[in-house]
């Protein structure tokens, strides 16, 4: 079994294989979706919405030591790693390019015998986002000169990937399994030229994101989610109040009244 690496919100990173805590199993499960169904016909329910919901990683681990002093530090050190005051991150070292945001559950640990081992321990981590996500993002200088730190094994288009462009038309592709949405997954859109009402389609989604105003290429256009920054002032009510989503695969986006521009992409991928 490889080993997990585990990576607490200030930095601290630690590969359980190396602290001694021997990893026997870590299988992430399927997203866990729910259905909603409505019973608008007598012999016919109506698929309403599929959500995803929080799932649970189970990870099985042993504590190994040297003698009986050291077993119990060991175990002291294992309450330590997976403290869950804040989320962590689980990753799995044989694909180290996706990681979990969890926090653990309670778990017991219980010795084996009289050895400096410990019985099997099962940590349930919960999946605070509900699915893994790429550690790395798409303006990670790694993205366009190193793909084999992404791992994609699937979704890779048989296309050279870009995430920066400078012409009117061109593919956005989401990498991921699941649709980056405005409201949950945003992804964050740098723009920085000349503009008169700038428009952004997505034909892909057949979404419209339209700013009613004048831009110059001075200054840069933030658009995360619904929120429309330019030169540190929200222009949300000088747009059309509308956003953009970016479905799984290609994604074919159009800018219209810009010239002299640049426009980026900045976000993960998750599954």
């Amino acid at each position: 079994m490889p080993s997990i690496i585990v990576q607490q919100s200030d930095g601290t990173s630690y590969d359980l294989d190396d602290c001694d805590f021997k990893v026997i199993s870590f299988d992430p499960p399927q997203l866990a979706y729910n259905q909603s169904f409505q019973q608008i016909y007598d012999d016919k329910p109506i698929l309403s919405q599929t959500t995803v919901q929080q799932a649970t990683i189970p990870l099985t681990l042993m504590v190994r030591a040297h003698d009986f002093e050291d077993y119990e530090l060991q175990v002291v050190k294992l309450r330590k790693v997976f403290s869950s005051f804040e989320p962590f991150y689980v990753i799995n070292s044989r694909i180290p390019y996706i990681r979990y945001k969890v926090v653990a559950q309670g778990f017991d640990i219980k010795r084996l015998n009289n050895f400096y081992f410990s019985q099997n321990i099962t940590i349930n981590l919960l999946m605070v986002d509900g699915c893994g996500e790429t550690v790395g993002m798409t303006s990670d200088d790694s993205f366009v000169n190193d793909l084999s730190s992404w791992g994609y094994g699937e979704n890779t288009p048989n296309t050279p990937l870009k995430y920066s462009f400078n012409s009117n038309s061109f593919s956005f592709w989401n990498l991921g399994n699941i649709p980056l949405k405005a409201d949950s997954r945003p992804v964050l859109i740098k723009f920085k030229g000349n503009a008169n009402n700038l428009i952004i389609k997505n034909d892909t989604t057949n979404q419209t994101w339209q700013l009613n105003s004048q831009i110059t290429s001075d200054k840069e256009l933030d658009i995360t989610g619904m929120k429309p920054v330019y030169n540190g002032s929200n222009l949300f009510a000088n747009t059309n109040h509308a956003y953009l989503d970016f479905a799984v695969g290609e994604n074919k986006i159009e800018v219209q009244n810009a010239s002299n521009f640049n426009i980026s992409f900045e976000t993960r991928f998750y599954y």
